[in-house]
């Protein structure tokens, strides 16, 4: 658990104060913090553990308040930051390769987004490069990019136990 959240929330709130730091003595201008959620901040999962979604939904908080306090010449000398988080759903990376190599539970986790598809990563990825240069007042806004899923887990309860039959595993295709 501390481990998760060191990394996942801690780490996350320090690269801002440095970020901040930076953006403060470089002068830059119009400076955008982009931070990594997750759909799993924002609702919990039959996939996840408790030090990973807090650690989420730590992101969260510290994407609104950094809105607020990095909005502040006050806070950050003449830059003013904008601080935006963007929440991926389930995306084919090494972590779930477990999943997507299986046909059964390929199928499941795609079907189980509403485009029934896997996140596409170029999706993220135009997404980050909108947010980091969105308008000035788009500001503390968590974007989801998710096919649509964040009203519900994926997969649902029963999906997940037949995905757990077929692999003999907690999460993702491999073992913890």
């Amino acid at each position: 658990f501390e481990r998760v959240m060191d990394t996942n929330c801690t780490g996350v709130f320090r690269s801002m104060r440095e970020f901040s730091r930076a953006a403060r003595q470089t002068q830059v201008s119009d400076p955008s913090l982009l931070l990594i959620k997750s759909i799993y901040g924002s609702g919990g999962s039959v996939f996840s553990n408790a030090g990973y979604q807090a650690s989420k939904f730590c992101v969260d908080g510290l994407t609104k308040q950094g809105a607020i306090e990095l909005a502040r010449p006050a806070y950050t000398g003449q830059a003013k930051i904008t601080v935006n988080s963007l929440s991926p759903g389930f995306v084919k990376t090494p972590l779930t390769q477990g999943w997507w190599e299986d046909p059964q539970v390929d199928n499941i986790i795609a079907n189980a987004h509403p485009q029934g598809t896997w996140v596409d990563p170029e999706s993220i990825g135009e997404t980050a490069m909108f947010l980091l240069r969105a308008p000035r007042s788009v500001t503390g806004v968590d974007l989801f990019v998710d096919g649509g899923t964040t009203a519900g887990s994926i997969p649902n309860i029963e999906d997940g136990e037949i995905v757990r039959e077929i692999t003999g595993e907690p999460c993702c295709g491999k073992t913890a």
